[in-house]
């Protein structure tokens, strides 16, 4: 069983090890500890390659969101979700017509910006300093915004997460929020993936299923873990991994 299992993979043992770990830190991502799936996109992308990893990347997700939606579901505020539903859609639209003919190179570069462009909208909001009133002309640009952003690399959680953070949702309402929002939202994109960029197969599929007791593990780590602690210092400590890992990927694409 565990030869098969490893057969389907055909990475090496560091990489898989790599793969076990980034699916732990999707699975505490979804249940509250939100920085720390940040990293995952990089480093997927290393193991994988920029585009290729957005499909296995976008399947551990929706079976992580699975567990979030479970945790948190009697907190969800459906009021924003609506608010952002058919901007994202467009977003997510303009991604896949962009997606499917950008070079591979300038699709690593989009993502490496996306990646960076989170990593300071966390470093600003460490202390949870910045609030933004609701408005009729911020929710659909951060819907486009994210919808792009969760199209081309799974990229879209820093924007909604300030996003939701700045609207002052409590803890219970931004987790709840946040893991029905993009448990839709992800859901619509795996047609995209399988039919037009072509980055979902039927073996990434057992790929990602079988990556299921790692997401297992992290979602109870999260549940559990944001109840205890301040999410303060696991954004700082993030943030340090996530610059190294944008640095990886932009060292990978001047290599290119």
């Amino acid at each position: 069983m565990m030869d098969y299992i490893f057969s389907i993979y055909a990475l090496s043992q560091s990489n898989f090890f790599l793969l076990c770990l980034c699916a732990s830190l999707i699975g505490a991502a979804k249940t509250g500890l939100g920085g720390v799936a940040i990293p995952v996109i990089a480093i997927m992308a290393t193991i994988f390659g920029p585009k290729e990893s957005t499909g296995i990347v976008l399947l551990l997700m929706i079976l992580a969101d699975i567990f979030g939606v479970y945790f948190y579901h009697s907190s969800v505020n459906i009021k924003i979700i609506k608010h952002l539903s058919i901007t994202t859609v467009l977003g997510i639209l303009f991604g896949v017509l962009t997606g499917n003919v950008i070079k591979e190179q300038l699709f690593a570069f989009i993502l490496g910006v996306i990646i960076l462009i989170g990593t300071v909208i966390m470093i600003l909001n460490l202390n949870k300093n910045i609030k933004i009133s609701k408005n009729h002309y911020l929710s659909p640009f951060i819907g486009i915004l994210s919808g792009f952003a969760t199209m081309i690399g799974n990229a879209a959680g820093p924007i909604v997460s300030i996003y939701f953070l700045t609207l002052g949702l409590n803890k219970k309402n931004f987790l709840g929020t946040t893991a029905l929002f993009f448990f839709f939202v992800n859901l619509f994109k795996v047609p995209f993936h399988i039919y037009f960029w072509d980055t979902i197969s039927y073996i990434i599929f057992i790929q990602a299923f079988f990556m299921l007791p790692f997401i297992f593990i992290g979602a109870l780590i999260g549940y559990y873990t944001v109840k205890m602690f301040s999410e303060e210092l696991f954004r700082k400590i993030i943030i340090f991994f996530v610059i190294l890992s944008t640095i990886q990927l932009f060292l990978k694409i001047s290599n290119m």
